[in-house]
């Protein structure tokens, strides 16, 4: 017994912190690992997992309140919070694209969902444990930031990027932990864990300056000018550790710039954008002008939550070359998709958040480790939202559950200062326990399989696209039923992809097909086509095809009334100027209208500074170099045929890195990236 004892009071930490393990804890972590896509190939695939995961620990955290009951403060900020997330929601009803409006509203609730039941819960010991295990996987994600920008540069583009994709946000996911590691360094802990904080901060800034990402050095400033204000006195009291930590950084940046092969360096960018020297906004403000005219069209109610993406090329600028999926500015785009409301109730909350964390900060008797805590998280998320009106950190899944987190135990924390009033949140007295839990798991499950569906869809979809690209007949068709089925007949690209069977087939019969046959061919085809602009108008290869059906039937099997391909075809390059299948068909038909040279080159000039990923731009560049050539414009020509050697480079490397692993390029695969 006493050996028994004895073995209990010296048990080893190991042990303790399994045994403190539980299963909210475990379905945090595999959301947060599901939300930071390792293989970033299978996007998609993590997304699905994050969702079914984010949900179960939702349902969890939960259900374990379902007979007594939760407790929800009565503050602006959880109803203002409230009402954006509302917003978002609604939005996706007046979406024009609904399924892809579900979806970002799917997206987007990772933040609410943490945020709203934590606070319901309020399981600080739950936080402690969380915080133990983010601890090492940011400790791990900061040695690999900093391996990929001295062994992977080549290969990463010169900045560390994985595992998010963006150098920007992986470095605002970096100073979300850094700023709470501060936090811990100038609170009172034992020696110990005070130097694994010193090192856990210090690993931090290098994983930061791997990425040479300006945004997170920058929106780091009025962050860490709050904390030091607001935590002077602790910041005094440790000043020696909080040196190493600037010291680590300047010796890390001085290593940086001792003949390391690299693309970038952080000190120069710095630099340019502080004196103004060329293109400090990256595009952006073409991006922003753009944004700026799609909400001027929807000033009201926006285009739904998620949807950006599929209005920006309509608005796109002729000398905007890159393009965007996202606005780079969080409040501008929740403009343009949620309307006016998005951005009003997004100021509304952060000023609410920094007038609650002032107030609760007054309260003298605020023990010294809930100050710590209320200061290092706000300072946090101060820098996320400064960095916000550059970036898209809130469209990224592994800072919206990082967020969510940390805005509830701030709330915690600030509520026992404020000492607000409590309100009971209880299910009906006449129901059971089960049956509490059964209604709670209802809205679970059917947001998850309407979700699960949509992807899923999405996932056939994807394979059948493959197996297009690879002239799979056999798999194809197979594939494309199980996406329309999966998906509940949701997806529209199940539609686009769908049509390349009658297609193909009127194009490789051309006139051997009798007119009945080419009637049914045609009929499918604008069957598929006008499904597929129901769900989604956006869609200008729907235009494209109906425009191209037209030139593969007889003249007697279109309808009359029908518009001619000429009008399919500029429909489709009003939504998207850079569809080059409607742009060059456009260009043959203007030719056989036998139009000038000089106005054929004014048309497909428009497409000019566009950048491509399609290797249909070949025969593009082919006719304007061609063009060109007619014109005896040769500097021009000259040009356009460096453009099409630029793309070919580009896409041969693209190639050859999607077929080269890490390992490989680890091995010294990424010398063959290296071109003249």
């Amino acid at each position: 017994m006493a050996v028994d004892a004895a073995c209990t009071a010296v048990e080893h930490p190991a042990m303790t912190f399994l045994k403190n393990l539980s299963l909210p804890v475990v379905l945090w972590i595999a959301a947060l690992i599901c939300a930071l896509c390792p293989v970033n190939a299978w996007q998609l695939e993590w997304f699905m997992a994050l969702i079914v995961v984010l949900f179960a620990w939702c349902y969890v955290m939960l259900s374990q309140g379902a007979a007594t009951g939760w407790k929800m403060p009565r503050a602006p900020v959880l109803y203002l919070a409230g009402a954006f997330w509302l917003l978002v929601v609604c939005s996706a009803f007046w979406a024009e694209v609904k399924s892809i409006a579900f979806m970002g509203v799917c997206f987007f609730s990772i933040l609410p969902l943490t945020f709203f039941i934590g606070v319901m819960t309020g399981r600080q010991d739950h936080f402690k444990i969380l915080a133990k295990i983010a601890a090492v996987i940011f400790a791990v994600l900061s040695l690999w930031a900093i391996f990929q920008f001295f062994f992977l540069n080549a290969y990463f583009q010169g900045q560390a990027r994985h595992p998010l994709a963006d150098p920007s946000s992986l470095g605002a996911l970096f100073s979300l932990a850094l700023f709470c590691t501060l936090g811990w360094i100038v609170s009172d802990q034992s020696p110990r864990a005070r130097k694994f904080a010193v090192v856990l901060a210090s690993l931090l800034v290098c994983g930061i300056i791997s990425t040479v990402a300006r945004g997170p050095v920058f929106a780091f400033i009025p962050g860490i000018i709050l904390f030091c204000l607001l935590l002077w006195p602790k910041v005094k009291e440790h000043r020696k550790a909080l040196l190493c930590v600037v010291l680590a950084a300047v010796a890390f940046y001085g290593v940086t710039l001792t003949g390391v092969q690299k693309r970038y360096d952080l000190g120069q960018r710095l630099f340019g954008t502080v004196t103004l020297t060329g293109d400090i906004s990256n595009n952006r403000v073409k991006i922003w002008s753009s944004t700026v005219d799609m909400i001027k069209d929807r000033p009201l109610l926006g285009t739904g939550i998620g949807t950006y993406h599929l209005y920006f090329p309509e608005y796109r600028r002729a000398n905007d070359e890159g393009g965007t999926f996202m606005a780079h500015n969080d409040p501008l785009q929740f403009w343009a998709e949620l309307g006016v409301l998005g951005p009003l109730l997004f100021y509304a909350f952060v000023f609410a958040a920094a007038m609650r964390n002032f107030a609760a900060l007054k309260d003298k008797q605020m023990p010294m480790q809930d100050r710590v805590i209320v200061v290092s998280i706000f300072a946090a998320l101060a820098s996320m939202v400064t960095q916000s009106h550059v970036s898209f950190l809130h469209y990224n899944m592994s800072i919206l559950l990082i967020t969510g987190t940390l805005l509830s135990l701030w709330f915690l924390v600030t509520s026992r200062a404020l000492k607000e009033p409590m309100r009971e949140v209880v299910m009906p007295s006449n129901m059971s326990v089960n049956a509490a839990r059964f209604l709670l798991l209802l809205p679970f499950l059917m947001c998850g399989w309407l979700s699960l569906s949509i992807m899923g869809g999405e996932y056939m979809a994807n394979r059948a696209r493959d197996s297009l690209f690879r002239e799979d007949i056999v798999h194809f068709p197979h594939e494309i039923n199980m996406a329309s089925r999966i998906s509940m007949g949701l997806n529209f690209r199940v539609y686009l992809f769908a049509v390349n069977v009658p297609v193909s087939i009127l194009d490789y019969k051309k006139d051997a097909a009798n007119e009945k046959e080419q009637k049914q061919l045609y009929d499918q085809t604008v069957g598929y086509m006008n499904t597929a602009l129901g769900l989604n108008p956006r869609a200008a290869t729907a235009y494209y095809y109906l425009g191209k059906v037209q030139s593969l039937v007889r003249p007697s099997v279109i309808p009359e009334g029908t518009i001619s391909p000429e009008e399919f075809y500029k429909k489709a390059l009003h939504i998207d100027p850079l569809h080059l299948g409607a742009r060059l068909a456009l260009y043959k038909i203007y030719k056989d209208q036998g139009k000038a040279n000089a106005e054929l080159l004014e048309f497909l000039q428009e497409g000019e500074q566009f950048y491509y990923t399609t290797d249909v731009v070949n025969e593009y560049y082919g006719a304007l170099a061609n063009l060109y050539l007619e014109e005896k414009n040769y500097g021009k020509m000259k040009e356009v045929l460096a453009r099409l050697a630029e793309f070919k480079q580009r896409s041969d490397y693209s190639m050859i890195k999607q077929n080269t692993t890490i390992p490989q390029a680890i091995m010294g695969g990424s010398e063959i990236f290296e071109g003249p």
